[in-house]
């Protein structure tokens, strides 16, 4: 599974980089830090692009909850 990023990286990404300020350059070195004081090992990367892809899904997602959420409200 070469490539595939899981769903769970894709959260830690986010709450890394939107929640903790983690500069994107720095998100593979921030996730080898903390799993290695955990004593787990990493496997592979994330590149910066898929980073950027990451936040720019999130960021979609996002503002089409908001809208379900207005549709949502209007109705009631």
């Amino acid at each position: 599974m070469d490539g595939v990023i899981t769903d769970t990286t894709r959260d830690l990404v986010c709450d890394l980089v939107a929640k903790h300020n983690v500069p994107v350059s720095s998100v593979n070195g921030t996730i080898e830090a903390v799993a290695s004081a955990a004593g787990l090992e990493v496997k592979g990367e994330v590149s910066e692009r898929s980073v950027g892809r990451i936040m720019l899904e999130a960021d979609v997602a996002a503002t089409v909850q908001l809208a379900d959420e207005i549709t949502r409200s209007k109705g009631m």
